[in-house]
């Protein structure tokens, strides 16, 4: 699982707490403990330096609070990472602990169970708690003794917010195969219109616009957005055996016309080495629960959340493994 949350972050963060075993966050500023409640055990890294507790950014009555419930608190002056680790549960965003976080402002963050971005915000988490300085009595009685001016004021009044809570790019997996451009002359001079667009949307300097052609009445053509990823099983027309699996691209333009759409993808200057053969794609597209009516000789079809990251981790394996 690994999903990108926005206006709805706060309805799963409390939840994840509070069925939490052990809660470890970095995360710059606490100021409320009334969504997200520590305990016993549990570790938390703030930025509790006397001009941030003075700005009213974290509360030195809430670490009080928590360190007489056990938790374990430290201070790491400049901190700005936003990073909670609940369980088997990471989540890296934008969000603070506060009541202006949950309440007023439009926060983002990723949501993962993925087991190399847990086990890495564990790490970070661990690696700061060495650095930084623990908060224990007697630092907590002065910070509480340090009058808060606060500098910062979101207002009392809620603003109207703005719902944002965007979807995961569909995984398209599509057989394609070289056209006999005799056939399509008339098309040449809006093919060329269409690669200049899409050369400017780019992500790399390395990389090449390229594209394909699909039906209008086409799936793909229908639903197919910017920021979608293709993979290409790619075959020759003369016998229509799929001899090559190119890795997935990224749709950066999308050219409608009468009878067809062209969809434009970003050719990565590494996409042909990290290509696989077509016995080699079964196996793990098997392994990642793609069903074989997705493989066919025409097939156009979408792949769940579920099975393109599981593709993914997949080929990521199965490169790394050709190279050695």
């Amino acid at each position: 699982m690994l999903k990108l949350h926005c206006s709805d972050l706060w309805e799963h963060l409390p939840k994840l707490a509070r069925g939490s075993k052990r809660r470890q966050a970095a995360v710059a500023y606490v100021s409320d403990d009334s969504v997200i409640r520590f305990k016993k055990g549990d570790t938390l890294i703030v930025d509790a330096s006397e001009g941030v507790i003075k700005g009213g950014l974290t509360s030195a009555k809430v670490l009080n609070r928590a360190f007489q419930g056990g938790v374990e608190i430290f201070s790491c002056p400049n901190l700005h990472a936003k990073v909670y680790v609940f369980d088997r549960t990471a989540v890296v965003g934008s969000s603070n602990t506060s009541e202006s976080s949950a309440d007023r402002l439009l926060e983002a963050a990723v949501i993962t169970d993925e087991p190399s971005i847990v086990s890495a915000s564990r790490k970070l988490i661990k690696e700061l708690q060495h650095k930084s300085q623990r908060i224990g009595q007697a630092e907590l009685q002065r910070l509480l003794k340090i009058p808060v001016e606060r500098k910062v004021s979101f207002g009392t009044r809620r603003l109207p917010s703005v719902n944002v809570n965007p979807q995961p790019g569909a995984t398209w997996l599509v057989a394609t195969h070289p056209l006999n451009m005799t056939r399509y002359t008339k098309e040449e001079k809006r093919a060329e219109r269409g690669q200049k667009i899409a050369e400017e949307h780019l992500a790399k300097r390395s990389s090449e616009a390229e594209w394909i052609r699909f039906s209008k009445n086409s799936n793909i053509a229908k639903k197919a957005q910017d920021n979608d990823w293709v993979i290409q099983m790619w075959s020759s027309k003369q016998d229509g055996r799929v001899f090559r699996v190119l890795r997935g691209a990224p749709i950066r333009y999308m050219q409608r016309e009468v009878n067809c759409v062209r969809i434009y993808l970003e050719d990565f200057k590494n996409s042909e080495s990290e290509g696989l053969r077509w016995g080699t794609f079964q196996k793990i597209a098997r392994d990642a629960g793609i069903p074989k009516g997705c493989l066919g000789k025409r097939s156009i079809g979408v792949l769940t959340d579920t099975q393109a990251d599981a593709l993914e981790s997949l080929w990521k394996a199965q490169v790394k493994l050709s190279r050695k």
